[in-house]
């Protein structure tokens, strides 16, 4: 994160990490039905600008990078679940009385 009190600017950068969950135990040790999900990150990032001294601009972006989130099936290597959920951002004016 940055705080700049003078100007008025505060920043944050986030990094969330998700390794590979066993989503179904095999039932015998040659299972070809050993499935996991796929390691997963994201960054978010947010800030604050203010504008006037009752007036600030905010803005935020969820998942800068788009990552998706995958399941595999471990035999074979393929994907049976991508679940993309894209980024998201907001901007907007925050008053405070």
């Amino acid at each position: 994160g940055y705080d700049n009190n003078a100007i008025g600017l505060s920043t944050r950068l986030s990094f969330s990490y998700q390794d590979d969950i066993l989503t179904h135990e095999p039932a015998a040790l040659d299972d070809r039905n050993l499935r996991i999900t796929d390691a997963y990150y994201r960054y978010d990032f947010q800030g604050t600008q203010r504008i006037f001294k009752n007036i600030l601009l905010f803005f935020n972006i969820s998942n800068v990078f788009n990552q998706p989130d995958r399941a595999i099936q471990v035999a074979n290597g393929f994907y049976t679940r991508v679940e993309s959920y894209g980024a998201n951002f907001r901007l907007g004016l925050r008053w405070r009385l």
